[in-house]
């Protein structure tokens, strides 16, 4: 795999237009790049109205559809000031905020602990590299939604093994906890329908990537 590097979301959100509410190889990269956005920094009023204007049609019935619709409504509705505000209060705070978006936390109890280092170990092996001066640690769950990304270039049924292998070991084991928090907590407004959304995506994501890992081995043995 070529060496990558974990770059800076705000560089990605010109990739995060309006993605189709249905789940399809096409649309997993654009969603991972939307969320790892999304919590790396608050949205501008650019992004919250590319989110409040996606279109989801009558024919479209996948499973998603329920969360796209709660987070165009929530974009709708919000304000980029008020959201910029919620997001520090939730994510920063003075010591720190309302919730900790990192696998260390949820994994071990501590910040910085075990879960980052096997993580930085599996992404050495990757040849992804995280880039200096972001000032989050690689176990940030926008950095993981970024690796996610990149890993989801590769269909080839050893990439969608990776894909697998990391989702399942670094990011499945702690972000159900996290969004449940995310949605509980008391400056959450805009970002409770990110919660919800991204609650529903990695259910999906799951199920996917079995199906997907299934279906080339059963293409393989023919």
């Amino acid at each position: 795999m070529n060496t990558d590097s974990i770059s800076n979301t705000t560089e990605r959100r010109d990739a995060v237009v309006s993605p189709s509410p249905d789940a399809t190889d096409e649309t997993r990269g654009p969603v991972y790049a939307l969320l790892s956005n999304l919590f790396a920094e608050p949205p501008d009023a650019v992004l919250l109205s590319r989110l409040a204007s996606i279109e989801i049609g009558p024919l479209h019935a996948g499973r998603m559809v329920p969360a796209w619709r709660g987070l165009r409504k929530a974009a709708a509705e919000a304000e980029a000031d008020q959201v910029n505000d919620e997001f520090h209060e939730l994510f920063i705070g003075i010591a720190h905020g309302e919730v900790l978006p990192y696998a260390s936390w949820y994994l071990s109890g501590r910040l910085m602990d075990w879960p980052l280092t096997n993580l930085r170990g599996d992404l050495k092996q990757l040849g992804i590299q995280g880039q200096a001066g972001l000032g989050e640690p690689e176990d940030h769950v926008a950095a993981l939604c970024e690796v996610m990304c990149l890993l989801g270039e590769d269909d080839t049924m050893s990439g969608v093994e990776r894909q697998h292998a990391f989702l399942t070991t670094h990011m499945l084991p702690w972000l159900p906890q996290f969004f449940q928090e995310l949605d509980r907590a008391p400056s959450a407004d805009f970002y409770r329908a990110v919660a919800e959304f991204g609650r529903a995506f990695f259910e999906l994501e799951r199920e996917y990537l079995e199906l997907t890992l299934t279906l080339i081995k059963e293409e393989g043995k023919q």
